[in-house]
Parts: structure tokens; sequence; C-alpha cells
């Protein structure tokens, strides 16, 4: 709380999936995703990508359930925004000074349940654990304030057209 705040970034990018379906069972999907956003706001002038395979599987007809691996590399300009420790922070607070470098910066494991209620309405859940890794896991905003292991839950409708 005692750190300068970090205003928010605007992000543009590009995703891209390719699927290999009927990997095991028609009705199965195993993808490779890659995910580019690049800071468009000089919040932290840096870039992220983030990589790895996704599989899902339909369990009944209106059931989908899926789990995903990744990992994301971020450029020293992003790691030394959201990581690094620099003279007046350390004064701010009772961290010690550091200095981020560019990496890799988290791996993550995911599983996702879809269910369709009809043609077009249907519910998600997600649940997602992130591991910070190298300098990010390293900061001591992590290291002494934080934790390198992140929880993440969502819910939400679906909508097909």
């Amino acid at each position: 709380a005692s750190l300068r705040e970090i205003d928010d970034a605007f992000e543009a990018g590009a995703f891209v999936k390719v699927p290999y379906p009927g990997v095991f069972d028609p009705t199965d999907e195993l993808a490779l995703e890659l995910s580019v956003l690049t800071d468009v706001s000089s919040t932290h002038d840096g870039t992220i990508a983030t990589f790895g395979p996704s599989y899902s599987r339909m369990i009944s007809p209106r059931l989908r359930l899926g789990s995903s691996l990744s990992t994301t590399y971020a450029t020293e300009n992003y790691m030394d925004t959201y990581f690094s420790v620099d003279a007046n922070n350390a004064l701010r607070s009772s961290l010690n000074q550091f200095e981020a470098e560019g990496g890799f910066k988290d791996v993550s494991f995911g599983v996702m349940a879809n269910y369709q209620l009809n043609e077009q309405w249907g519910l998600i859940g997600i649940v997602n654990y992130k591991y910070l890794l190298g300098d990010a896991a390293d900061s001591p905003i992590v290291d002494q304030e934080g934790s390198e292991g992140q929880f993440m839950f969502g819910s939400g409708v679906t909508y097909r057209f």
C-alpha cells in the first residue's frame, strides 16, 4: 500500500489458437494457443507473450470440460514496472531495492466447465492457478509481502448467436 500507484495499462495484441479436433475422441480438441499483448498507454511500455496447450472434451451433449497449461514471457519494461522496487519505493516501504529483468514470469494451470442450458445460453466456470517464476517470484513485493502462487476463480454466462 505504501508503494507508488501504477496507472492502469491499456494493451493491444493478438491471439492465435491452432485447434486439433478429434485427437482421442470425436468430441475432443487439443489446441496450441499464443497471445501477445503490448502496452499502448505508456504505463509499462512492455510486452507479454503467453503460450501453451489446452484440451477440452464433451462429457455429455451439454457439458464440456477443459484444461490448459501455459507460461508467460515478459519484457524487461513490463517486469520493471510491476516487480522492481526503486530507491523511492524502498524509502516509502519496508521493501529492499530490486531491479527485475525480463524473462519467464509465470506458469499457469486451469480447468474450465461449460454447460449449455439451451441452444443460445450457457454457463461457464473457470479455476486457474498461477505460479510466479524468476524475477517476478524473487521481487520483494512478492517475496516479502505477497505469494508466488495465485488462484483465480471465475464464472459467467455465455450466449451463442
